[in-house]
């Protein structure tokens, strides 16, 4: 077991650092290889907020308090 939150599995890691190192921008074999790691952990991090369930708006304004404590 791992205590990395956003655990990537290598062979994604390692087509990723292939994909990076087709690129004009690619650097070398491990700089390539953490830049892969990168890319996935931001993505997944990404794909896991959206999946987070957001909290209830706030009504747009308070409620009117006044008629529970008048007659």
């Amino acid at each position: 077991m791992t205590d990395d939150p956003i655990a990537l599995d290598e062979d994604d890691v390692r087509r990723r650092a292939h994909e990076i190192s087709l690129r004009a921008d690619a650097g070398s074999p491990d700089e390539n290889w953490l830049r892969a790691v990168d890319e996935l952990r931001h993505e997944r991090a990404m794909a896991r907020a959206e999946r987070r369930p957001q909290p209830a708006p706030e009504p747009p304004f308070p409620p009117n308090t006044a008629s529970l404590t008048h007659p």
